[in-house]
């Protein structure tokens, strides 16, 4: 269940990127007290910020439930992928070969990182960081 209130975080956390983009193209050339209430006023703006509301509150309830570097891994490098099709979709922002590439990295690197065992048994470092954290308790 944990994953899944993970991934509605994520798709929260591309549209809050996309709302802000959006929000900003409306920025005031010139700023003044009544241009900024103005754009304090725009949709986008309130959108992006109830978009990453409900992205930090579904983050949460997630992370109760699962390992915090799993978790962190995964918001961060969705999220990076979703923005970076979304972008392409969306604004025409052009995707690199360069991109492409370190998004098949974050890819693999979240395979890694969530196929590591949570802990092997005889690792000597685990262990011992183990014993530290739990003296410190």
């Amino acid at each position: 269940m944990a994953w899944i209130i993970l991934a509605i975080g994520i798709a929260a956390n591309v549209m809050s990127n996309v709302f802000f983009k959006q929000a900003m193209a409306g920025f005031p050339a010139e700023v003044s007290f009544g241009s900024l209430l103005g754009f304090a006023v725009n949709p986008f703006l309130w959108m992006g910020g109830v978009s990453a509301g409900t992205m930090l509150l579904c983050y949460l309830f997630a992370i109760k439930d699962m390992d915090l570097a799993n978790a962190y891994a995964a918001v961060t490098s969705l999220t990076l992928i979703g923005v970076t099709i979304v972008s392409a979709i969306v604004f025409r922002e052009v995707v690199s070969i360069q991109s492409i590439a370190g998004t098949a990295l974050v890819i693999f690197g979240i395979f890694l990182i969530s196929s590591t065992p949570d802990h092997v048994p005889g690792d000597a470092a685990q262990v011992a960081v183990t014993e530290a954290v739990g003296s410190v308790r």
